[in-house]
């Protein structure tokens, strides 16, 4: 069992500047962006973990392109929201 404990958004370098997208509205062109925005959904589990020692929550996340795929860029935070 899990518990939504976060939801946040993190950017990263692009590893895929420069090559032809393959999805979306610009398929074909170049990815001109440096950086994307990915979203983080994080999960306290009742299971603890031991480290060192010491007994910490232990958690799960989901990471997922950020925004629900209703732009240029498609995303499958939509189906896991809709799933979970």
């Amino acid at each position: 069992m899990a518990v939504l404990a976060d939801v946040f958004v993190k950017e990263f370098p692009n590893k895929y500047v420069g090559q032809l997208q393959k999805f979306g509205k610009n398929k074909g062109k170049p990815d001109e962006r440096e950086t994307i925005k990915k979203v983080c959904f994080a999960f306290l589990t009742d299971e603890p973990i031991e480290i060192d020692g010491t007994l910490k929550p232990r958690y799960a996340s989901f990471w997922a392109p950020a925004g629900l795929g209703t732009s240029e860029f498609p995303s499958n935070a939509r189906a896991f929201i809709k799933v979970w």
